[in-house]
């Protein structure tokens, strides 16, 4: 998962999703699950309603990045 490293990532959960704290990637992933309700990852792959939850976190993301 890309926002495992990504800086500008977990500053945007920070400020957009109330992450409190994103130095842990535990938690990181927790928001992710809550954001996009689901239980696993893997739902990704496998979920249409998931992935395209993903998709508009991610262009959400790009869009709070440009704005910065």
């Amino acid at each position: 998962m890309k926002c495992k490293n990504d800086q500008a990532f977990r500053q945007y959960l920070i400020e957009r999703h109330a992450l409190p704290d994103a130095t842990d990637f535990e938690r990181i992933k927790t928001r992710i699950h809550t954001i996009l309700q689901i239980q696993s990852l893997t739902e990704l792959d496998s979920d249409e309603a998931a992935a395209r939850r993903w998709k508009g976190l991610r262009g959400d993301f790009e869009q709070w990045r440009r704005g910065r």
